[in-house]
């Protein structure tokens, strides 16, 4: 501002005393009675001088309000464009462009600002202060978007504004936008993504946890450059990863860098270390990453994470936006608004690198409302350390609290290898507590939950919802049926398979029908059971019962009519009657259990529509319309004494016999061949369900040969494996009184061969290294330190 003036140089006051609206003849408003008079916001402050009184030899008859000139000012800077109001000091053009670099992020906000008061300091001076308000939360990530945190940045700022050249103008100062500023920083915006909730397994300890790994790849400090190329060649085709683009990779790094190839489980790399021995220059340091306990674990009901599609994009309403990480598949999609958390932002007060020393205002220039006679420059000066001034905290993901034993999930997946060319499945329960303990899907299903959405025949293991009805018809285990070898329904012959026992034809009990698996005996029942009666078995033991487990599941179909073929083909599991390994496994439990076993998979939070909805198997039959198991009658203890011992019979001498030698208490099991398909011999899908103890389980296999030799062996060897797996279970942690001060929020894992010339991750496949299991931002426990094993340079 220009110095100021004596009072032996005012013009003298006017004899006129016109009063303003401060109470105070305006003539008498002396530099000494000016000072100190406060004006609230959309008064008119210092009123207009109608009396012709002039300040410093200025006519003020006219003069505006100040606080109009406030109102106009504080109108202009929210717009962050000073070209519509008088400015001193700087061009309207230069402070437009002052506020353009200071915003920085926030660039694309507009504030609200208002004049929050205006104080007289002298006759030709006032300050004005502001209340600017920046609304932040469009600025949030769509998913940060609900919080109930405060999310308008409100803050004071003042300006002077001094009455020159007819006209109150504001000497402009950047501090006018933000206190902090000072014409060399700038306001910028972090986003923080909070930690995404990890997957919990049945003892609460995360499925996705740190694990061992190796970074395979060449140290160039220690080969020639002139051999470079052939031994990343070399380690390329050792690790079965693409030589020319790792080649190229190793090319383009600096000549002391590490380049990695590929990053390995340690479990899986004892086999390739003998050869990577051989290469000069390989190196194998061990690290840690966040990963599930195998490669696909679970693959198909866990699930991934990774960026939206621009598909997921376009459907989510504003949701998500280009380049959000979020649940793509499985447990991490259906349960994404759980584990994703709640974003964060904060505004941060940075230095700005493009300029080295605000813009100062030339004094003569400023005192005539000119421009400054300096600029800033951009040679780059150090950035120093940011300061918060704002913060809408975020909140980290929920984890989500699953029944799955890992250990005996790894099992049942190691297991189903040795079908590598059908689809095949096993799932086991705990009667008890409905607790789904694994389930497990073979690897000739890709991307589809075999286990718990295949939609397949039954085959005879439908036969104990069949007995069930037969006995609430009035049958015992000891009534007579006839089991003869073929038996005609409408013209359609049924008959048993070739192997079924001779001596066992004829007139049999019931006990001997179920445990010898005789088709003909259950179409022969068909007369005492009617189609509506299966129906009902069938949901007393779990079949086509709501999905509750909180996974995407199928849990069966009978048809509710059918024709006299088709209610005989229904009472040994053929026909339309449908249904998948889980539910297979749940009549089994709820044998096991004597009462209906209800599913669970996910224990902390309701199941999702979209976790509850079931797709239908592409390579199985649609299931017809079945009737409503609702309300069906529950399992009576009768009803489940007859179907433990019929089941107990079918392993002892029965079809289930290589069960036989498990130890006490006694097993209850039953075989199922289910012909599909019009090859000659049709193909058949292999079946056994089991309980035993506090373990119930279905092993199936689409194209196998009979339930008994095919899923049978397998049933064997995880009922003598699964105690021993589930005793060496660790137990659920104490609830914790405190947050960990350990956890550390690191980078997702990723199945990634990484140069180090570029840091850019190249995708692999699963075959070929670690897999993606996890999320951006999952917190873990502080890294632990594994040893690393360098791989000794070929001499």
């Amino acid at each position: 501002m220009p110095p100021a003036e004596d009072d032996a140089t005012r013009a003298p006051a006017s004899p006129h005393h016109t009063r303003n609206h401060s109470g105070i003849p305006s003539g008498l408003l002396s530099r000494r009675a000016f000072v100190g008079i406060t004006v609230a916001a959309g008064t008119l402050g210092l009123a207009s001088c109608t009396d012709g009184v002039s300040l410093d030899g200025q006519d003020t008859a006219t003069a505006p309000s100040p606080d109009a000139a406030a109102k106009a000012f504080a109108a202009a800077l929210a717009q962050g464009d000073l070209a519509t109001v008088p400015v001193r000091g700087y061009t309207a053009e230069q402070a437009t462009a002052q506020i353009a670099a200071a915003l920085g992020d926030l660039a694309d906000h507009k504030p609200t600002v208002t004049v929050k008061g205006v104080q007289a300091v002298d006759t030709m001076t006032v300050t004005a202060t502001f209340t600017v308000a920046w609304d932040l939360k469009a600025a949030l990530p769509p998913a940060g978007r609900d919080t109930a945190e405060p999310t308008t940045w409100t803050y004071d700022t003042t300006a002077e504004f001094v009455f020159v050249n007819g006209q109150w103008a504001a000497t402009w100062n950047i501090t006018a936008l933000a206190p902090e500023l000072n014409g060399t920083n700038k306001l910028t915006i972090a986003v923080d993504t909070t930690s995404r909730g990890t997957i919990l397994g049945g003892n609460d300890q995360p499925i996705v946890r740190e694990r061992p790994v190796y970074r395979v790849g060449l140290d160039k400090t220690q080969v020639e450059a002139a051999n470079q190329e052939a031994s990343a060649r070399a380690i390329a085709a050792i690790v079965d990863i693409d030589a020319d683009a790792y080649a190229q990779q190793v090319a383009a790094a600096g000549p002391q860098q590490f380049v990695v190839a590929i990053t390995l489980r340690q479990d899986a790399i004892p086999d390739l270390l003998e050869q990577l021995g051989g290469v000069q220059g390989a190196f194998a340091p061990a690290e840690t990453l966040d990963l599930a306990p195998t490669a696909g674990f679970a693959a198909q009901i866990l699930g991934r994470v990774g960026e939206a599609t621009a598909e997921m994009v376009e459907q989510s309403d504003g949701a998500l936006t280009a380049g959000d990480y979020t649940g793509l598949s499985g447990l991490q999609l259906a349960y994404n608004d759980l584990l994703r958390g709640r974003p964060g932002l904060r505004v941060v007060l940075a230095d700005n690198p493009e300029v080295t020393a605000a813009p100062t205002p030339n004094a003569a220039s400023a005192a005539a409302g000119g421009s400054p006679t300096t600029s800033a420059t951009t040679t780059g000066r150090p950035i120093n350390s940011p300061t918060d001034l704002f913060t809408i905290a975020g909140a980290p993901g929920t984890p989500l609290q699953t029944t799955l034993n890992e250990g005996l999930q790894s099992w049942c997946e190691t297991a189903l290898q040795r079908f590598p060319a059908t689809p095949s499945a096993i799932v086991v329960l705990q009667p008890s507590s409905g607790s789904i303990l694994a389930v497990a899907t073979g690897p000739a299903s890709p991307g589809f939950s075999t286990a718990t959405l295949g939609q397949y025949p039954p085959g005879s293991t439908f036969k104990v919802a069949s007995a069930l009805a037969a006995l609430r018809a009035g049958l015992t285990l000891d009534t007579p049926v006839e089991c003869p070898a073929t038996v005609t329904v409408d013209g359609r012959s049924f008959k048993n398979d070739d192997g079924y026992p001779a001596a066992m034809f004829g007139t049999q009990p019931l006990l001997n029908v179920i445990k010898y698996s005789c088709n003909t005996g259950f179409v022969n029942l068909g007369s005492s059971v009617p189609q509506a009666d299966l129906v009902t078995a069938a949901a007393t033991l779990g079949i086509g019962q709501s999905n509750t487990t909180g996974i995407p599941a199928y849990f069966g179909a009978v048809p509710a009519t059918a024709t006299a073929t088709e209610h005989a083909a229904s009472m040994f599991g053929q026909g339309q009657v449908l249904a998948s390994p889980l539910a297979m496994a749940t009549v089994a439990a709820s044998v096991g259990a004597g009462r209906l076993v209800t599913p669970v998979f996910v224990r902390n939070v309701p199941t999702p529509a979209d976790a509850a909805s079931a797709s239908p198997s592409a390579s199985s039959p649609s299931a017809s319309p079945s009737a409503s198991p609702s309300p069906a009658p529950a399992l009576a203890a009768g009803e489940a004494q007859s179907l433990q011992t019929a089941m107990q019979a079918v392993v002892q001498g029965g079809t289930a016999s290589v069960l036989a030698e498990l130890p006490a208490p006694a097993a209850g099991a039953k075989t199922g061949t289910a012909q599909y398909g019009n090859d000659n011999p049709p193909k058949v899908h292999a079946w056994m369900i089991a309980y035993h103890g506090d373990l119930a389980a279905c092993v199936f296999v689409e194209d196998g040969d009979y339930g008994a030799t095919t899923s049978g062996p397998v049933m064997k060897e995880l009922l003598t494996a699964a105690p021993g797996i589930l005793a060496a279970t660790p137990a659920p942690p104490p609830p914790s009184t405190s947050p960990s001060s350990s956890a550390t929020t690191v980078a997702p894992p990723t199945e990634v061969a990484t140069s180090t010339a570029t840091g850019t991750p190249t995708p692999k496949t699963p075959t070929e290294g670690t897999t993606p299991t996890t999320s951006p931002g999952i917190t873990t426990a502080t890294t632990t330190a594994v040893p690393s094993i360098p791989v000794t340079p070929a001499n």
